[in-house]
């Protein structure tokens, strides 16, 4: 003979709601379309390095910044404002180096560019550097 079966407790039926409100909510607030792709690539001496051009402020946000180089020397990358303002800095020896952050910070920021480059004190190396941005169509 088979146990009855058991009905959800109302608990799990608010939680399992819960979870999906925030899915869609989570979803929604990700762009129509998340673009990829490399903004620079070239050996750089310390101090020097790339970065593409500012977000429009409305249809695209950058998110995700990251340089790939051999390692060992210090690569970074961040995003800067219109100000100049340098936000979500990352520093590190380690490869690849990345920053990323969510639509939300992104406007919050306001129009950013990403830049990546060398932060060593004397080498001199190939650094390509890769961007995600979160791009709306239905931009007002």
């Amino acid at each position: 003979m088979r146990p009855p079966m058991r009905m959800p407790s109302a608990l799990s039926i608010v939680l399992a709601a819960a979870f999906v409100v925030a899915l869609v909510v989570a979803v929604a607030a990700r762009g129509d379309l998340v673009r990829t792709g490399q903004y620079f690539g070239a050996y750089v001496a310390p101090g020097q390095g790339g970065h593409t051009g500012y977000s429009d402020g409305c249809s695209s946000w950058w998110t995700s910044n990251k340089a790939v180089w051999p390692g060992g020397d210090t690569a970074r990358v961040t995003f800067i404002d219109l100000g100049g303002g340098w936000h979500h800095t990352v520093k590190s020896p380690i490869n690849p180096v990345v920053s990323t952050i969510s639509t939300e910070q992104s406007r919050s920021l306001g129009r950013t560019k990403e830049r990546c480059e060398n932060a060593s004190d004397a080498a001199v190396y190939f650094v390509a550097c890769y961007f995600i941005s979160d791009n709306f169509t239905n931009c007002v």
